[in-house]
């Protein structure tokens, strides 16, 4: 309970209430906790570096790294959809898909096609292959770790 109602309550701390600084000085150290806990940034903040890069893999991968945003390039697999559609689809207000659209569209990874009022949003493949291309030197890797683990497992199973 904080100092203000204790002394309200309590006619021993009448004290506490009348005299200005004393009540400030018993309400802060009711908070002394949580300043202790509470603290305006991170213990992080500082200590690590803050990467900006701006390449067109790192742009695009930005784009990528959001699930919202590679939900709404499943969808559009399927075919073309208006923002209306995809935000019911999605049960999202469409200001929110707006947004996530034009994320998508300055990463050229969705077109857009006018028809009269309506706006139809497409799936550019393209940058996708930039994505595959930059992931094929990992997937050799994987693939011949892979390729020893099952040459050793098949030397145990024949021991």
């Amino acid at each position: 309970m904080p100092a203000c109602r204790r002394a309200q309550r309590n006619p021993a701390n009448s004290t506490a209430r009348s005299s200005g600084p004393q009540h400030q000085r018993t309400r802060q150290a009711d908070r002394q906790p949580e300043n202790l806990t509470r603290r305006k940034y991170p213990t992080y903040y500082w200590s690590v570096p803050v990467r900006t890069k701006d390449s067109p893999a790192d742009l695009l991968f930005g784009a990528l790294a959001n699930p919202t945003r590679r939900d709404i390039l499943t969808l559009l697999l399927e075919g073309p959809r208006t923002a209306g559609e995809i935000a019911e689809r999605y049960d999202m207000a469409r200001p929110s898909v707006s947004e996530h659209l034009r994320v998508l569209l300055d990463r050229n990874l969705v077109s857009e096609e006018r028809r009269g009022r309506t706006i139809r949003y497409l799936l550019t493949p393209e940058p996708l292959a930039d994505v595959a291309s930059w992931l094929s030197p990992f997937e050799k890797f994987w693939r011949a770790r892979l390729k020893d683990l099952n040459h050793t497992l098949e030397n145990l199973k024949d021991t």
